[in-house]
């Protein structure tokens, strides 16, 4: 989309804006053409100073009664209206590139495999229901992508999700936190869209247990099927959990550190650390062959969390700690 300095235009329209600076400076009823375009937002009045907002900018985008709100890091604002008839098409296409720099910056992008699916959201967590109203849902290889056109994207890991209901054309992904995401209003994309969800779902179990079954070539099928629900796409999983899915499991995957160089950190750590709570993920690498391997240590006495991890023998690797509490406290954390 950006060739060097130019960037793509998205939307050209008038408008009026109301406009407050950090220190008390204010601007109201000004006229003036707005340009929407992949990475800013551009007010320009006629015979005035322009104002020029990187979309990356803006923290908080609200609107009401053909009204839309812009608050700016460090302070300003600015209000909005008089769009006409491209007021609705300003504020969706304002909202869907800020989603698109989102997912950039935060590392969001991965291979989407179905994207442009349309679906009213609804997204349920310990604090209430938050109502998401329209999105975008894009099934990506190894997470779901929500993408509101009012709000924030957010992103649904398949690891994360224990199970799926589906009722009179409505779909609930309810997540290992206790939250729950329902879908509605899918139209035509509802079958297809099931479809795919279970097929990307049974394709990452899959891959756990391909990898657990070299991990561990002994393991019996049902111990493998165990051990993958634990660690599906690389996530950590705990010895204790492990142990009661095989207490033979364990061996197995410590052995596996020899091989990328890591174990004489480990067992340095180990010293430290309570057995039970430690935990070790493995992933296959896309670029190349070989394991992701890493471990997490939670060492009490020292209030810290300690992390390793390794692609191979002669890959750059370091030890990260983390502060487990605000202040040191006894007995077995739970993470």
């Amino acid at each position: 989309m950006v060739k060097g300095s130019q960037h793509q235009t998205l939307l050209d329209c008038s408008l009026e804006f109301n406009w407050r600076g950090t220190c008390g400076e204010e601007l109201t009823a000004v006229e003036a053409a707005a340009r929407l375009s992949d990475e800013k937002l551009e007010l320009m009045p006629r015979f005035g100073d322009a104002l020029s907002f990187p979309l990356r900018q803006i923290s908080d985008v609200s609107e009401g009664e053909h009204r839309v709100v812009l608050s700016i890091e460090g302070g300003e604002s600015v209000e909005l209206y008089h769009l006409g008839y491209k007021y609705s098409d300003f504020h969706r296409i304002l909202n869907r590139q800020r989603n698109e720099l989102m997912l950039a910056d935060l590392l969001m992008y991965e291979s989407v495999r179905r994207a442009g699916i349309g679906a009213d959201c609804t997204y349920i967590t310990s604090a209430g229901k938050s109502e998401l109203g329209n999105c975008e849902l894009r099934l990506c290889d190894t997470a779901l992508l929500v993408l509101p056109d009012s709000g924030e994207p957010r992103r649904f890991p398949y690891s994360f999700i224990e199970r799926v209901e589906e009722h009179d054309y409505k779909v609930s992904l309810f997540i290992e936190t206790g939250e729950v995401l329902k879908l509605s209003r899918l139209g035509r994309d509802y079958d297809s869209f099931i479809q795919l969800l279970s097929q990307l779902l049974n394709e990452l179990s899959l891959k756990a247990q391909e990898l657990l079954r070299e991990l561990a070539p002994n393991a019996s099928p049902a111990v493998i099927r165990g051990a993958a629900r634990l660690m599906r796409e690389g996530r950590v999983a705990r010895r204790c959990d492990l142990d009661e899915v095989s207490p033979d499991l364990w061996g197995n995957l410590e052995r596996r550190l020899d091989l990328v160089g890591i174990r004489d950190e480990y067992s340095f750590l180990l010293q430290y650390a309570n057995r039970q709570q430690v935990g070790i993920g493995f992933k296959r690498q896309l670029q190349a062959e070989g394991e992701y391997v890493w471990f997490l240590l939670p060492l009490v006495d020292s209030n810290a969390l300690a992390m390793e991890a390794s692609s191979g023998p002669d890959s750059g690797r370091a030890t990260y700690f983390f502060r487990i509490a605000s202040r040191p406290r006894s007995g077995i954390v739970q993470w």
